[in-house]
This record gives structure tokens, C-alpha cells and sequence, in this order.
């Protein structure tokens, strides 16, 4: 026999209204449609701007070096001597930029590359130079001196004062040094 009692006499009241009671929370803006894609697409605006930025900026690439002064350019400009490590001749250029920090102050100064000479010194040339390089590494085989034109009052350029150099050869970008790309070339032949 069949019961006749209507459908929705059949399920209890009470547990009706606890099923249908976790149902009425709002649920969080954060997690409805609209604003769940627009976190994602505010995520991938991030992401992709952060890989333009890696591509596209380009860092300065440096050569280290050891300078002192030798005399006074044309224009009253200090003129130093730049010993730099074979292995970067072929990276250095006349026009390069060259920050050289005071080893007894700390103080730094900007010049410019005016020629590269193109022959090469051996640890003692270096050492018999009427101005001797104090700083030049013992493993240091062959050098080659870049000349410079410091950019400011010749009264700033201690002579007695060794300096470091770093001759900026080159720009990159954060990929390309990541990447391990070849961006100084080396070698000593010009």
C-alpha cells in the first residue's frame, strides 16, 4: 500500500532548515566571478610587466681597472692612465664611460676613455712605469692601458692617490645576463 502523504510533508521540518542554513551565507565579494577575474587578470598585468622590465631595461656592464694620474689633458682636464686586463681590450672603446673611486677618500669621480693604447705590458713594464701601478693583481699577465680625461677641475684628482676604475663597455639587459649570454666580449686581440 501506498502512503499518500504529500511530497514535501515527507522530509522532516527541522532538517529542512538546517540543510537550507549553511545556504544562506553571502558568499565573499572577493570569491564571486567578477572579482575573481579581475584578480587574475590584475595578477597577469603584474606578471607581464615584470617580464617587459626583465627584456627591456638595460643595465650598465663594467670592466674593473687601476688608474692613476699622469698629467693634464687639453682643457685643463686631469689625465689618468687606465690599466685594464687583456682580456677586455677588445671591449674597450674611446667615448667610454669610466667611474674611478679615490683608494685614500672614497671619492668618486667620471671621465671618458680618449684612446686605448694597443700594446700590450707585462707585469714588470707596469712595474718600471714612472708611475707604478700599486694595485695590479699578481695573476695579471698583460695589461693594456686606456688613457681618460677626467670630467672635473684637475685640483680633484689627487697624483699621489691610486684609483679604481670601472670602464663601462656595455648594456644588457636583466634576461641576457640571466640567460648567461656572452655581452662583454673578451679577448685581446683588437
Amino acid at each position: 500500500m501506498m502512503n499518500s502523504a504529500p511530497v514535501g510533508d515527507i522530509f522532516r521540518g527541522p532538517a529542512v532548515l538546517h540543510h537550507g542554513r549553511g545556504r544562506d551565507r553571502p558568499v565573499p565579494h572577493q570569491l564571486l566571478p567578477d572579482s575573481f577575474r579581475r584578480h587574475w587578470l590584475l595578477l597577469a598585468g603584474l606578471l607581464l610587466l615584470s617580464a617587459a622590465a626583465v627584456v627591456l631595461v638595460r643595465l650598465p656592464i663594467h670592466v674593473p681597472g687601476t688608474a692613476v694620474r699622469v698629467g693634464t689633458g687639453p682643457q685643463g682636464h686631469a689625465r689618468m692612465e687606465i690599466l685594464i686586463p687583456a682580456r677586455y681590450l677588445s671591449a674597450t672603446r674611446p667615448g667610454a664611460a669610466v667611474t674611478l673611486r679615490s683608494s685614500a677618500t672614497g671619492d668618486e669621480l667620471r671621465a671618458r676613455i680618449v684612446t686605448v693604447l694597443p700594446e700590450a705590458l707585462t707585469s714588470a713594464e707596469v712595474a718600471a712605469r714612472p708611475r707604478p701601478h700599486a694595485g695590479l693583481p699578481a695573476q695579471t699577465a698583460t695589461v693594456f692601458v686606456a688613457v681618460a680625461d677626467v670630467m672635473s677641475p684637475t685640483g680633484a684628482v689627487d697624483p699621489a692617490t691610486e684609483y679604481g676604475a670601472r670602464i663601462e663597455v656595455a648594456r644588457a639587459s636583466l634576461a641576457e645576463l640571466v640567460l648567461g649570454s656572452d655581452v662583454v666580449p673578451t679577448g685581446a686581440a683588437r
